[in-house]
């Protein structure tokens, strides 16, 4: 295959970068649902999802390569919304910190956004 017919398939390679953010976003959106299904303590939950986290980037290294690598190089507007599902991501975070540290699990002294 010519490296231009790649085209015939897909409009830009935005899109394939588009795609492959997309993609590891839902694997890291399903992370969340499947922590607020765990029966145990808040801790439990932050370690299911720091532990689904660290799979879930190990699993598809490729992925997560191309994300941090060429994430700035999404157009503003797909850039935007792919922000607004890693600040979900990370709120998610911040709440079990917070819940953690209501219940004295976590340590009160640190700061759920650190």
């Amino acid at each position: 295959m010519l490296k231009g017919s790649l085209y015939y398939y897909i409009d830009s390679k935005e899109d394939v970068l588009l795609q492959i953010v997309e993609r590891l976003h839902g694997i890291f959106s399903s992370n969340i649902e499947t922590v607020k299904r765990v029966q145990g303590s808040v801790l439990d939950q932050i370690w299911v999802f720091v532990y689904r986290l660290v799979v879930a980037n190990t699993v598809n290294y490729v992925g997560s390569a191309v994300f941090f690598n060429e994430f700035r190089s999404l157009g503003d507007k797909d850039r935007a919304r792919i922000v607004k599902m890693r600040d979900r991501h990370e709120q998610f975070l911040r709440e079990l910190l917070a819940a953690g540290q209501g219940s004295a699990e976590v340590c009160a002294r640190i700061e759920p956004k650190i």
